[in-house]
């Protein structure tokens, strides 16, 4: 069973993998832009798997904001429940 604290702490873990994920999104989004501008100079520079690297790492942001809110609301249901 579950425990505020441990309930605590796993909202902690998935907002720090959220801002990972988030940071290295905008990471690799810079890339892109780059590489898009690069590709203007030099044919060849320019990656289409950019885009499928963002569209997945923005899907698991998605699924993370989910299980954030849903921890967040089993947390407060749980402080409503004392």
């Amino acid at each position: 069973m579950f425990d505020l604290k441990s309930m605590n702490k796993e909202l902690d873990n998935l907002k720090r993998r959220y801002a990972i994920i988030l940071t290295e999104l905008m990471d690799r989004a810079v890339q892109a832009r780059n590489k898009v501008a690069d590709s203007m100079a030099k044919p060849g520079a320019f990656s289409h798997h950019d885009a499928f690297n963002i569209g997945a790492s923005a899907s698991e942001l998605a699924t993370l904001a989910g299980k954030i809110e849903q921890t967040e609301n089993v947390i407060r249901w749980m402080g409503e429940a004392k």
